[in-house]
């Protein structure tokens, strides 16, 4: 039985595209027999090109190109070069059109140089490099390489198995393949190196991939060029492309590739839509972490691009650039190349820092530390890997693993919430110094982080539960000082986010707290509800005056007056209400006495605490009150009474 290879000549704009994914309007195929792999299914069994929709905007054309060895236009003189390098299996197979340069040469092997310092998989790669002036309307570089088609998803994936060797990436990568073939049982389709790097195939074409330059745009011959082939070559040569079931053979089925297995719209959630669903695809070694988005051809129903949808949508050897722009492989490129079965060289990198920001605490409280505070990431080692060496703990304060004082952890322990610290000093910054190492024993040079220690502002403690504000942040105290903090979505309600919202209250309930919020300068005021975890869960009310009755239903149990009016709740005739302008301490209360004959009611500071509801004597029946004073009024609160 024939195997069918297809040619796929993909104008390829994502690859330091300025204009960004301005892929051609139409990919040629060609169809030719080779040696059949046991695990592949002949779709063409005569060999002969077909017409194929590949979802793109105008229909896919299909053109005779003769044999898989010569795909490309170019003519002259050739030259050709067999290049290895040490450390690396990878073995480069080059042949060079007359028109390639000897500056465009030097980046060729720059680009395969650092490709193979990355990965050691045992393999020969034909490519054939070309150069031609397309214009400037064109793209910056395309390449032309075969797929071996009709692979079960069984095969795939025990290929990938096969070919995780000790990579932390490729092995969470492989324990996380969906059980079920995402294509339906349609097979998959892989290009001919790659598929023969896997062990699926033995195809050996005299080309894998031909690569060829737009000339007329003004390369610098440097790192631009370089980024450029590795580009292309990771695509053609080492099977970094996806189709999500948009393109199809002569045979109307779909074509499915490796990259679709790593597009997830959020953790754990994978999207195989294109955006068609309207959600964003991003690149995930198993789902626990979004990295680089992918490009999506569609935004709902409407088609944005036609762009590759393995590139990803951002300024990245692997996803769009320009001239002059030096980029280099990232760390999400090489867990992308990791988890496609490619093997990592014997690792020298030491982790890398990502993020570093200083951790606001209150005076004698415990924070944690996020992982959006203090980051590294590693070429090859997991965040399990990465273990961070206490080399100088902090002077002013104790660090805490799952609340155990430590010196050791990991990025994942910060990832998971598990690293705090604990503040037990009157001090107004702390620090520690650490080191990172990962998991072949490469360490960062000494790193800081550091704390900035503020005092607790209590915004009110009327109830059981103290609202109180360190630094940006709000919390939901309980009598000891200990409590969440107030989040929306997960992520910390930061002073200021929610423009003149501020909240002015809070209380527990059964299931969490409720927490009221006022606009500032505006007569408005809401009231949330969060779980234990002080994590938003609904909004109560909406937007709503102070003279609303599903705000005053409120204040009895915030055991706050909310809306300023004098009153918690709705007040009762006979009940002197009063305020205090001192927030969190309530004005104490008073006592009356009426006179005889109108006149004057003098108002008596109550020193013993208690509200008096005073009735008027039968004297003052008729009467109305014409004023009041305090009598001993407080040297601290100012009140203000009201007769009712």
């Amino acid at each position: 039985m024939a195997n069918l290879i297809k040619t796929h000549m993909i104008s390829d704009g994502g690859a330091l595209d300025p204009d960004s994914f301005l892929d051609a309007p139409s990919d040629n195929f060609v169809f030719t027999p080779s040696v059949a792999s046991p695990s592949e299914q002949q779709f063409s069994p005569n060999g002969l090109p077909a017409i194929v929709s590949d979802g793109n905007a105008t229909p896919a054309t299909f053109a005779s190109l003769g044999s898989t060895g010569s795909g490309d236009a170019s003519s002259g003189t050739t030259s050709s070069d067999l290049v290895t390098f040490s450390g690396s299996g990878i073995v480069f197979n080059n042949t060079f059109a007359a028109s390639v340069t000897q500056a465009y040469k030097n980046d060729i092997l720059a680009a395969e140089q650092d490709i193979a310092s990355h990965w050691s998989n045992s393999i020969t790669l034909n490519i054939k490099f070309d150069a031609q002036a397309q214009g400037q309307t064109g793209d910056l570089a395309s390449n032309s390489f075969g797929l071996v088609e009709g692979i079960s998803y069984a095969s795939l994936k025990a290929a990938l198995i096969a070919h995780d060797g000790s990579n932390p990436d490729a092995q969470a990568a492989v324990n996380s393949l969906p059980t079920v073939d995402p294509s339906g049982g349609l097979g998959w389709s892989l290009p001919v190196a790659y598929a023969r790097m896997l062990g699926l195939t033995q195809s050996t074409p005299a080309t894998d991939d031909t690569v060829t330059l737009n000339t007329s745009y003004n390369w610098t011959y440097g790192q631009d060029v370089v980024g450029t082939i590795e580009h292309e070559i990771s695509e053609g040569g080492m099977g970094r492309i996806g189709a999500l079931g948009k393109n199809t053979d002569d045979q109307g089925n779909a074509l499915w590739s490796t990259m679709d297995l790593f597009r997830y719209s959020s953790a754990g959630v994978r999207d195989y839509t294109d955006g068609q669903d309207g959600k964003a695809a991003f690149f995930s070694v198993d789902g626990s972490q979004m990295l680089l988005q992918f490009n999506n051809q569609y935004q709902g129903a409407n088609q944005i691009n036609d762009g590759d949808t393995a590139d990803f949508n951002t300024l990245d050897v692997f996803g769009f650039g320009s001239p002059g722009t030096g980029l280099f492989l990232s760390a999400t490129d090489l867990k992308t190349m990791d988890v496609l079965g490619w093997t990592p060289v014997g690792d020298t990198t030491a982790p890398s820092l990502v993020a570093d920001t200083a951790l606001v605490v209150g005076t004698g409280l415990t924070e944690a530390i996020a992982s959006s505070m203090l980051r590294f990431d590693d070429n090859a080692s997991t965040h399990v890997q990465e273990t961070y060496s206490v080399i100088t703990g902090p002077a002013h304060g104790t660090l805490l693993n799952n609340g155990v004082a430590t010196s050791s952890f990991t990025q994942a322990d910060i990832d998971n919430g598990l690293i705090t610290y604990h503040e037990i000093g009157n001090f107004s910054s702390d620090v520690f110094t650490f080191k990172v190492t990962d998991a072949s024993n490469n360490a960062t040079t000494t790193q800081q982080f550091n704390f900035q220690i503020v005092s607790p502002v209590v915004i009110e403690s009327f109830g059981s539960t103290s609202l109180t504000e360190v630094g940006n942040h709000f919390y939901l105290d309980d009598s000891g000082g200990a409590g969440p903090s107030l989040k929306y979505g997960g992520t910390d309600t930061i002073a200021g986010q929610a423009g003149g919202w501020v909240p002015i209250g809070a209380e527990i309930t059964a299931g969490g707290y409720e927490v009221a919020w006022k606009l500032a300068g505006a007569d408005q005021y809401s009231i949330w509800t969060t779980d234990s975890n002080g994590n938003w869960t609904s909004f109560v009310t909406g937007a709503v005056s102070g003279s609303s009755s599903a705000l005053v239903a409120f204040e009895a149990s915030f055991h706050q007056d909310l809306n300023g009016d004098g009153y918690i709740g709705v007040a009762a005739p006979g009940y002197i209400a009063h305020t205090s302008a001192s927030v969190g301490n309530p004005a104490p209360a008073a006592s009356v006495t009426a006179p005889s004959s109108s006149g004057t009611i003098t108002l008596a500071h109550d020193t013993g605490g208690a509200d008096v509801i005073v009735g008027l004597p039968d004297t003052m029946s008729g009467s109305a009150p014409v004023g009041a004073q305090i009598q001993n009024p407080s040297p601290i609160l100012s009140h203000d009474f009201h007769l009712v």
